[in-house]
C-alpha cells in the first residue's frame, strides 16, 4: 500500500471504536509524520460534511443536545420501516425521530424529562408540519403505563461515544425494559452508540447505520438494535 493511503486509513480510524473494541493501526514501515499530519488535516476538512441533523429551515437547537439527534436522512430510513405504526419515543429530544415517524405516517406519544428541549421539539415538529403528542415526563417511571405498536428508545449517550461501553452503562434502558408490561409493544428499537459492546445486549438483532454526508457516509452512527 503506497504511504499516502497508509496515511489515509490510519487518520480515518484513528480513536474508532467498534462493537466495544478499539481500533488500531500499526503501520510498518512506519508513516513519516508530515504525511500523517497532512492525513489528519484532510480527514477533519472531509467530517466538516456530516449528515445533516435537519434540512429545512427554522429548527431550534441547541449545542448540548444537537450530537445526539438522528440525522434526517438517516431517522426518515429508520421511520419508513415502521410506518403507519402506533410509536412511543421514550427519549425525544429535539424531536428528530418522532418527527420522521410522524412523517410516515406514525401515532407518535413523545415523551421527554427536559422542558426546554421539549419546548423545542415541539416547534420543530409545528416547522415539519407534523402532529405529535408531546408528553414530559420521565420515561422509567411512566413506561409502565404505555403501550403501542413500536417503543423507540433513544437514551443520551453522554462520554460514552468515546470509550468502549456495554449495556448496563446506558442510562435509564435496562430498568425501561424490566418495568414493561409483558406484550406492551410489539416491538422495541433501541439507537446504541458504535462503541457499544453488542454481546452485552442478548436477543437482539444488529444492524450499523452509515452517516451519509461526505465526512461521515463510511462512518457508522449508531447500532440500531432490535429486540427479538
Amino acid at each position: 500500500m503506497p504511504f499516502a493511503d497508509a496515511a489515509d486509513v490510519s487518520a480515518r480510524l484513528r480513536g474508532v471504536i467498534l462493537d466495544g473494541r478499539r481500533i488500531r493501526v500499526i503501520c510498518e514501515p512506519e508513516v513519516k509524520r508530515p504525511l500523517m499530519r497532512k492525513a489528519l488535516l484532510l480527514e477533519a476538512r472531509r467530517m466538516r460534511e456530516k449528515t445533516k441533523a435537519f434540512r429545512r429551515k427554522g429548527v431550534r437547537i441547541d449545542s448540548g443536545t444537537r450530537l445526539f439527534v438522528t440525522p434526517e436522512d438517516l431517522a426518515m430510513k429508520l421511520a419508513k420501516r415502521a410506518e403507519n405504526k402506533s410509536v412511543v419515543d421514550g427519549f425525544c429530544g429535539l424531536g428528530g425521530n418522532a418527527i420522521a415517524f410522524a412523517r410516515c405516517g406514525c401515532r407518535v406519544n413523545a415523551i421527554e424529562i427536559d422542558r426546554r428541549t421539549l419546548g423545542m421539539a415541539a416547534h420543530n415538529a409545528a416547522v415539519y408540519g407534523v402532529s405529535i403528542q408531546f408528553r414530559i415526563g420521565n420515561i422509567v417511571e411512566i413506561i409502565s403505563e404505555m403501550s403501542g405498536d413500536l417503543l423507540w428508545l433513544d437514551p443520551p449517550w453522554g462520554e460514552l461515544t468515546r470509550r468502549p461501553c456495554v449495556f448496563d452503562e446506558l442510562p435509564g434502558l435496562e430498568a425501561i425494559l424490566k418495568k414493561l408490561k409483558p406484550g406492551a409493544f410489539k416491538q422495541i428499537w433501541i439507537k446504541l452508540p458504535p462503541t457499544i459492546d453488542t454481546a452485552t445486549l442478548p436477543d437482539c438483532c444488529f444492524e450499523p447505520v452509515f452517516g451519509e454526508g461526505q465526512g461521515d457516509r463510511h462512518r457508522i452512527k449508531f447500532i440500531w438494535a432490535r429486540i427479538k
